[in-house]
């Protein structure tokens, strides 16, 4: 599988794997604390921003999702902008 523009992975193939990886080596489970998951979905919260989306529908959606309660407050504190992605 040398030809790299031939192949493509979700990111839940890379999830999968990773997983897998960690398996292997007997190291536990990766977890997020609250405010790196929702700064991990950053670039998502600010294409809903862009099509006009407010903070309490990404609220809502990640609430749903994840099936736990995230307020649009959440959303409003822990978002990263570009520039802070770009540090991280």
């Amino acid at each position: 599988m040398s030809d790299d523009s031939a192949t493509s992975f979700s990111v839940d193939d890379v999830v999968l794997v990773q997983n897998e990886m960690r398996y292997i080596f007997g190291f536990p489970e990766q977890r997020f604390s609250f405010s790196t998951f929702i700064g991990m979905l950053s670039d998502e919260i600010e294409q809903m921003r862009r099509a006009g989306y407010t903070d309490e529908t990404v609220a809502q959606t990640v609430s749903r999702a994840k099936g736990q309660s995230v307020e649009a407050s959440d959303v409003q504190r822990y978002y990263l902008s570009v520039e802070e992605r770009r540090r991280v």
